[in-house]
């Protein structure tokens, strides 16, 4: 009777024990679970605030440059034509400067005149070869320019897309997380059962051991 009693004891105290553990373990799993969805939380809504504001940075730069390029491109467009008619009046430059030579061969009378005419017409040629070259090195510094603009450009891309991937990233670990502390839930559920079977057990085992004494003691009364 002394060892049955022990034995119950024992179990009762095993139980105890269990479900003081079982109480302590959902506690500290809820904490737990409550402090870091609080804390990816915040940190998601940092990233989100991040990138939104990098992208209407980005926005309104992106919008900026291609101004800026479309700028570029009109004065590319009007140097351009600025150089064919230059060009044009230099080829026509040169054809009156070829016509007046013709012209000065026939008529030395008019040699003075024509003289003076070509030396003007040559001086127009020498300014347009000039403007000219003026032209050329400013249609250089505006592609020069352009190409920088398009660089800059495709840089803010690549940011962009490296602090989309990092947010992935953090919801990729947030999921991952929350599936262990789904599992750590199933296995205290898996525990709670455990110890309501053991609490049926001890239950059971009481009932036998007050039948087995109710026997004994009838037996010693017959």
């Amino acid at each position: 009777m002394q060892q049955m009693q022990a034995e119950i004891n024992a179990q009762r105290v095993q139980t105890e024990r269990l479900t003081t553990e079982n109480k302590n373990l959902r506690e500290a799993l809820s904490e737990n679970t409550r402090m870091l969805e609080e804390k990816h939380a915040a940190e998601v809504h940092q990233y989100q605030e991040k990138l939104a504001k990098i992208n209407e940075q980005r926005s309104n730069e992106l919008e900026r440059n291609r101004r800026a390029i479309s700028g570029f491109q009109a004065q590319l467009d009007k140097a351009s034509l600025e150089k064919a008619e230059l060009k044009s009046a230099q080829e026509q430059a040169e054809k009156r400067c070829q016509t007046l030579s013709e012209e000065l061969s026939c008529c030395k009378a008019r040699v003075c005149t024509l003289k003076e005419q070509n030396d003007k017409l040559h001086g127009d040629v020498a300014n347009v070869k000039k403007q000219e070259r003026k032209l050329e090195y400013k249609i250089e510094d505006l592609k020069q320019h352009t190409a920088e603009l398009q660089e800059h450009i495709q840089k803010g891309n690549k940011e962009k897309a490296n602090l989309a991937a990092e947010l992935e990233a953090e919801k990729k670990i947030l999921h991952t997380k929350r599936q262990a502390l789904e599992m750590a839930s199933e296995e205290i559920s898996k525990a709670n059962q455990i110890i309501v079977k053991q609490s049926q057990e001890l239950l059971n085992h009481k009932k036998t051991i007050a039948w087995r004494t109710e026997v004994a003691l009838q037996q010693e009364t017959f």
